[in-house]
């Protein structure tokens, strides 16, 4: 495959589309994309893809070193994946290298003085080597945490069971005053959005439908709305209707040069087409 760039009216610029061209005078068949054309990996992500293909590896054969070796290199790409960190630990100890996996912990403890499985790695690392006073504190040191970490969930689970019941009082409040502002003018484009979104949000996703299909009928430049009408479609299984509802929506975006909808949308367009319907 070959890679030009080249200027196109704005009005028939979109991705994906394929145009019949001449270039010195030659016949050439060309789909359009937006720019750039490579998203490189981050260390982050990168290193994740190095942890789970030495787990993979873990799984289909005995050899420890080539699992650890790519580990090692996880953790040097990001130095708080802690999960490379536990399962390196783990495959350490196994060839019996319990100094080195007591470091590995111990550097993970430092990073995330709150990891609890670095403190109860410890712990059985330690009881390995018979250090029992050094096991028994940092099985101590982990129950903790666990404790700590129970009751900080069930604080955050009562608030965030207040906030829901805050939101729900304010949503319906919204809900109420944009039903008000229709009953003036029914094609009102804020309200017609901001109903939409919120019988979105509460997943009244059928009832959402109408005023999202308003805004696209009556607004045709408004980008969101088919982000937000595609999504509500997808939620309801209709994947024609929502394939169908992105592909003119990423026309309307490419032209208007809305950046961040037009991405969102060719992705969602194709994870669709490449989903078993």
């Amino acid at each position: 495959k070959n890679i030009s760039l080249a200027y196109i009216q704005k009005d028939h610029r979109s991705p994906d589309i394929d145009l019949d061209v001449t270039i010195d005078s030659k016949p050439y068949k060309v789909r359009t994309c937006l720019l750039p054309f490579y998203q490189p990996q981050t260390r982050k992500d990168h290193s994740k893809v190095l942890q789970d293909k030495a787990l993979k590896l873990y799984q289909e054969q005995d050899d420890l070193d080539p699992p650890i070796g790519l580990l090692r290199e996880a953790i040097e790409l990001d130095p708080k994946n802690a999960t490379a960190y536990e399962a390196l630990g783990v495959f350490l100890s196994k060839q019996n290298k319990l100094d080195e996996a007591i470091s590995l912990m111990k550097r993970l403890v430092e990073i995330n003085p709150e990891e609890i499985m670095a403190h109860s790695n410890l712990s059985v690392y330690y009881m390995q080597q018979g250090r029992i006073e050094d096991a028994e504190r940092e099985k101590g040191e982990a129950t903790g945490l666990q404790f700590e970490k129970a009751i900080s969930e069930n604080m955050a689970k009562k608030t965030t069971e207040n906030k829901v019941k805050q939101d729900l009082a304010e949503r319906e409040q919204k809900i109420s005053m944009f039903k008000q502002v229709l009953e003036i003018d029914p094609v009102d484009q804020v309200a017609n959005f901001g109903l939409g979104s919120v019988y979105h949000d509460l997943k009244r996703y059928e009832e959402a439908i109408p005023p999202l299909q308003t805004v696209v009928k009556e607004y045709k430049d408004y980008s969101a709305a088919y982000v937000l009408l595609g999504k509500t479609m997808e939620k309801l299984s209709l994947r024609d209707e929502a394939i169908k509802t992105y592909r003119e929506g990423i026309a309307v975006a490419s032209k208007k040069g809305d950046l961040m909808p037009l991405k969102e949308m060719q992705q969602k367009l194709n994870q669709l087409l490449h989903s078993n319907s």
